[in-house]
């Protein structure tokens, strides 16, 4: 399996940098980061920016898509594990997560996606999204691999 995680904004000098650094070396499998930034400052022109270079990495990327969006559907933890193991991996060995900016994805990224997940009903900051998403997917390969990590 190889894991590629798409996110707007980056990471700098934060707790929450840490903690992705933590996870990133826990998840036994390849993780490619892409972090896109947009200089615009005007919201609508911000969301365009960011949505057409989610665009083009999505339009490039062969294997399962799954967009993180708050109206999505909303997993258990082993749940997710069952969907990775027997849903996404015999169809394709890349998955693609990706976080949205603060306004989120446009219709056609969306439309683009194989799976739309929400992280639950409140809204996460972003920085605290990709740790969660990151801790979820080494959660998921710690149940698909049988190891005591996750407590049911």
């Amino acid at each position: 399996m190889k894991i590629t995680l798409l996110t707007c904004n980056k990471l700098k000098n934060s707790p929450e940098e840490e903690l992705q650094g933590e996870y990133l070396k826990r998840i036994p499998c390849p993780v490619h980061l892409i972090e896109i930034e947009s200089k615009h400052r005007d919201e609508a022109l911000q969301k365009n920016d960011e949505n057409e270079k989610i665009a083009a990495h999505l339009d490039n990327f062969s294997g399962y898509i799954i967009l993180m969006d708050e109206r999505g559907k909303s997993l258990t933890s082993r749940q997710f594990a069952q969907h990775i193991e027997n849903k996404i991996l015999p169809v394709s060995s890349n998955i693609l997560f990706a976080i949205g900016g603060a306004s989120g994805f446009n219709a056609e990224n969306k439309a683009k996606a194989n799976l739309l997940l929400s992280m639950g009903e409140m809204t996460w900051p972003h920085k605290l999204a990709r740790v969660m998403l990151l801790e979820q997917i080494y959660r998921a390969i710690s149940i698909m691999n049988n190891h005591p990590y996750h407590k049911d």
